[in-house]
């Protein structure tokens, strides 16, 4: 079955060299070391554009938008740059949690190319201990 697997991911079993095994591993490294940064990014995101909302309610409830508005005899808010913020970071969220989702799935899939690679190298080692029997 682990040839089977091994063949349709486009590997010979058995035929890793150290090379490619250590590339893997790198890869893998890698790949985790972007995840944490990821998810860094994504939860500062999300966590400015909680502020930014809690900001504009602080903003609107204790009345100074209006009175800042009536002083100015103006009826734009003297904040409106927080909308535009706002939608901007929720747009850079969004886009944080994709590529979050989309790393975390790539990684899945190189770990389960180390897991088969590992069974092939277990197969082959317990083809030998047969032989040798």
């Amino acid at each position: 079955m682990v040839h089977e697997l091994l063949k349709q991911n486009g590997m010979e079993p058995g035929r890793l060299s150290e090379e490619e095994q250590k590339k893997l591993h790198r890869m893998v490294h890698l790949e985790k070391r972007r995840i944490t940064r990821m998810k860094w990014a994504t939860a500062i995101s999300w966590i400015l554009l909680a502020l930014v909302f809690l900001l504009g309610r602080v903003l609107e409830s204790s009345g100074l938008v209006q009175s800042l508005s009536s002083v100015s005899g103006s009826k734009v808010p003297p904040t409106p740059y927080l909308p535009v913020l706002a939608y901007f970071l929720l747009w850079i969220a969004i886009i944080c949690t994709v590529s979050l989702a989309i790393r975390l799935y790539r990684l899945r899939g190189f770990r389960q190319q180390q897991i088969l690679y590992t069974l092939a190298r277990i197969e082959e080692h317990l083809k030998h201990l047969d032989e040798k029997k």
